[in-house]
Formats: C-alpha cells, structure tokens, sequence
C-alpha cells in the first residue's frame, strides 16, 4: 500500500518520515465486509474502532464479470451496505469514500454520462430492486441446491447461472 502511486503526494511530502505516519494512522483489521459488523467478533476491539476511526474507505469489491451470485452480492452489495452501516457507528466519522467498480450501462445507448445512484435506483430509473429480497431469493436458491445435494462444482456453475439471470 505504502508504494503505490495513490500515496506519491503524502511520500514525497513526508519523505523519510512518511511509512511512520502511516504506521501511526493505518491498523490493518482482519475482518469480512460481507458480515454484519464486518466479521469483527471481538466486541472490544470492534467498539474502539468505532471510537476512533474518522476515515472509512471502501473499495472492496468482486470485479469477475461471471462470479456466483451469493458471491458478488455479499461483496459488492452488502458488503458496501454493511461498512457503510459500520462507519455510521462511528463517533470521530469525518469522512466515508465508496470506490466502485460498476462498469455497467444497462440498456440505455450512446453516451451515458455519470450520475448519482439512490438506493434501490435501477439503471433503467426505477426504484424496483430490493437488496433484501435479492438476498433471500439467492439463499433460497443456494439452500436448494444444497438440499438437493449438487456437488460444490454444480453450486457453483449454477450460481454463477443465477446471477447472470
């Protein structure tokens, strides 16, 4: 993280002093976005996080065109929902920056320019899509074949079918 090019202006700021300020700012938390409260079980832990952070940033995302379904939704939707859920519990929050890797157009042609997106909002402009419903629908689907006892391959085959449909 500390060389990439996104860092190049606090680098060449900081100089010699810049992987120290960033060993005093940046804690690096295994957790998984995917999971209410990010998968962070330790209750202590997680609450001085929420005492402390003032900048979240998100950029976690599936960018696989064909991933499975229950994949890319617990990633890129409700994981983007719940550190968003997270940041908002945070007492020092400044600042939530959302990085998204949508490269989709819907069935709009020639130019379509770039525009804020509500929740729920669909590329066709409708407030039709209910995160929760598509999540109970996918559950219902994986419990399916997994009652019916598909092997992993077949899951996974039929999955990614799912979230193309």
């Amino acid at each position: 993280i500390r060389s990439t090019e996104l860092f190049r202006i606090l680098r060449d700021k900081w100089g010699s002093k810049f992987d120290a300020l960033i060993s005093s700012k940046v804690i690096a938390v295994e957790g998984d976005i995917s999971s209410e409260n990010l998968g962070l079980e330790d209750s202590k832990l997680r609450e001085e996080m929420r005492k402390e952070i003032e900048i979240v940033v998100n950029s976690a995302a599936t960018t696989c065109f064909n991933e499975r379904y229950d994949v890319a939704l617990g990633i890129n939707t409700f994981g983007a929902f719940n550190v968003l859920n997270f940041g908002k519990k945070c007492d020092k929050i400044k600042l939530f920056l959302h990085i998204s890797t949508a490269y989709v157009c819907g069935e709009k042609t020639g130019m379509i320019l770039e525009k804020r997106f509500y929740m729920g909002e669909t590329l066709k402009g409708t407030h039709s899509i209910n995160i929760f419903e598509e999540k109970r629908t996918m559950e219902e689907q994986l419990a399916q074949l997994r009652c019916q006892g598909a092997p992993d391959k077949a899951i996974k085959s039929s999955m990614k079918e799912f979230g193309l449909e």
